[in-house]
């Protein structure tokens, strides 16, 4: 009966020990895991027949997803998520109420259209993330030579295009 206790206790030891050793990698999974699932689940959004809730819940996402993109930087789901995201965020919820502002306060139209400006940068800053995962340095090429650069393009990269 001892000897039997002594060898689980060493194995609860061992295995203890082999958990703590890897420690970072265990987080990192972790932290993958839950990006993979976040950044398929924001389908949920485009179902919800509530739009204000849609509009109160979207920026915690988003926010939610770029801490997540902290720990995995080159993760290509996140950073295609954060694209759609800030993509929809400022067409569906910022744009739409710029032209109602635009007769009411002119200073807050242009506060919001520079906001939605940035909201749509920070997409195509991602988009673009994204892209570079699969094809490095694609940005700097697009500058250079646009059309040798999207010719390398292939089906995996349309989402991250569009």
């Amino acid at each position: 009966m001892t000897k039997t206790r002594n060898l689980n206790v060493g194995a609860v030891g061992m295995i203890c020990l082999a958990l703590a050793l890897p420690g970072c990698s265990i987080k990192t999974m972790a932290v993958k895991t839950v990006a993979d699932s976040l950044s398929e689940g924001t389908s949920s959004f485009a179902t919800d027949d509530d739009p204000q809730l849609i509009k109160d819940a979207l920026p915690f996402g988003l926010k939610t997803l770029e801490g997540l993109l902290a720990q995995l930087p080159a993760h290509r789901p996140l950073l295609r998520s954060l694209a759609a995201g800030f993509t929809s965020y400022s067409a569906a919820f910022i744009q739409p109420e710029i032209r109602g502002l635009e007769s009411l306060d002119l200073h807050a139209a242009r506060e919001q259209k520079i906001r939605a400006r940035r909201m749509f940068l920070r997409a195509r800053d991602y988009g673009l993330r994204a892209l570079e995962t699969s094809h490095p340095n694609l940005r700097q090429r697009l500058m250079t030579d646009p059309g040798a650069a999207l010719a390398k393009a292939r089906e995996a990269d349309v989402p991250d295009l569009c």
